[in-house]
């Protein structure tokens, strides 16, 4: 701060440009493109400078709240930050040794209410681990939960993160979680893994929900409340656009509940969906124009222990004509039913195709991918991942040349031994031509690379090769 007073910085003569010069629009749109380390360097010049530049370094970067505090033994003190700057602030695990650990909530809260800023736009709270909610002294403590939480209203706050994800034993940040979301009445995003379920019934204007349920232990998996999740559904029905629903824990326990039919609301805005394969153990007659009257987008993760058992699930969905752009991301299984076939059925208009597999077997793949050429698509990015057999590129090239619209695709984290490979090279060449692009990728022996990529390269084929070839002999000598 002091740099910007002394410096004379831009004179004021009088003249068109020193005016331009000093005027908050046009400085705004001069200083847009620059990067973080540029707008540090310009705020320095001049006040005028200074208070534009430091107001878009506010919202590129994120504010560590945890460094603002220190306690003098009584109480919480407040390291002033410039106001600009109080737009994006992240929480984190590491407070200084001064602040007591006891009720981590409770600090930031009191932190938030010192901190008196009206412009702060966007809280993440993230990596929360269980050795980091007790006391410094006593790590086996944690925190206690406390029920009267109260923070002053954040007009300007629009997105919260609160993530949860580590071994938290007790729901401690719960009346935190909610405090935040009661301080944020224009609130637009909310990203939310916890082991807990949330009011949300004064999120009037959210439009973009993401729900993870985290199990808090294994004797409380059961805890998974489907009836709470459609008061959450129910909550936001008429506002969410863009939603994620996961669980993640451990999938076996929704073998051991069995579907439970419920009441669910209508999404009439929602727009964009994802979901995993375990949570939509229970949630039936929801996946249909009925209740997603404008859904476009779904994003559907399946768990390897789920394969066998979704094609029988789908049946009780209904076909949704409304969605063009269809996402599937396949966890490594052993045994794959019939999944494309049903897709295909119950999203005919699909135009936009995503496709993420970790394979440990081939003997499926054809029978897995076939189906997906009876859409009309424009596009379809695929990624085929853990290949340890040439055969299976040439099944899935063989494949993909049957469907429609552009097509790349990437085998990654490949692992394919030299002469199983090299059988297949002129195969591979031959095939790339029915894509826009291949690339292989993996484990990388740079003999290898330097053998084979010119091979793919002298062929003029569309064909990337970095690794994922190797010699049996490079092998054995680690």
């Amino acid at each position: 701060m002091e740099a910007a007073s002394n410096h004379s910085g831009v004179e004021n003569d009088g003249t068109s440009v020193s005016k331009a010069l000093k005027n908050p629009l046009i400085l705004n749109h001069i200083f847009a493109p620059l990067n973080v380390p540029d707008l540090k360097t310009v705020h320095l010049v001049c006040p005028d400078w200074h208070d534009v530049a430091t107001n878009l370094l506010g919202q590129r970067s994120c504010l560590n709240f945890n460094k603002l505090f220190r306690h003098d033994g009584s109480k919480l003190v407040l390291v002033a930050p410039e106001e600009n700057l109080v737009q994006n602030v992240t929480i984190r695990k590491a407070f200084h040794r001064s602040v007591p650990l006891k009720n981590i909530p409770g600090v930031i809260t009191e932190g938030l209410i010192l901190l008196k800023s009206t412009k702060i736009r966007h809280i993440s709270l993230t990596n929360w681990k269980y050795s980091y909610l007790g006391c410094r002294e006593n790590p086996v403590q944690v925190c206690l939960p406390v029920t009267n939480l109260s923070i002053p209203i954040l007009p300007n706050l629009t997105s919260v993160k609160f993530d949860l994800r580590g071994n938290v034993k007790r729901p401690a940040f719960q009346p935190l979680a909610q405090a935040l979301l009661k301080s944020a009445p224009n609130l637009t995003t909310l990203n939310l893994a916890a082991p807990f379920y949330l009011d949300l019934e004064g999120c009037r204007h959210l439009t973009v929900f993401k729900f993870a349920y985290i199990p808090m232990a294994k004797e409380t998996l059961a805890k998974f409340d489907l009836a709470a999740v459609t008061t959450l559904l129910a909550q936001v029905k008429d506002s969410a656009v863009e939603m994620e629903l996961r669980c993640l824990g451990n999938g076996d326990i929704y073998k051991e509940i069995p579907p439970t039919p419920v009441d669910l609301p209508v999404m009439s805005k929602l727009v964009s969906l994802t979901v995993k394969v375990s949570d939509l153990y229970q949630i039936q007659d929801f996946f249909d124009p009925e209740h997603l009257p404008r859904l476009k987008s779904l994003h559907i993760i399946m768990e390897s222990h789920w394969l066998l058992a979704f094609p029988t699930f789908l049946n009780g969905w209904k076909a949704h004509p409304g969605v063009q752009s269809l996402g599937v991301e396949v966890d490594p299984s052993w045994a794959m039913g019939d999944v494309a076939g049903p897709l295909t059925k119950l999203f005919p208009a699909v135009k936009r195709f995503k496709f993420n597999i970790s394979v440990i077997i081939t003997r499926n793949m054809d029978r897995l991918i076939a189906p997906f050429q009876a859409w009309d698509l424009e596009g379809a990015d695929v990624v085929v991942k853990c290949v340890k057999e040439a055969t299976l590129l040439v099944q899935v090239l063989t494949n993909m040349a049957t469907w429609k619209g552009v097509k790349p695709v990437h085998f990654g984290e490949t692992y394919i031994q030299e002469d199983n490979f090299s059988r297949c090279v002129p195969d591979i060449i031959k095939l790339s031509g029915g894509v826009e692009r291949v690339k292989i990728s993996g484990y990388e022996v740079p003999e290898m690379v330097a053998v084979i990529r010119p091979m793919f390269e002298g062929s003029g084929a569309p064909i990337t090769f970095t690794g994922g070839v190797y010699q049996i002999d490079v092998i054995n000598c680690f």
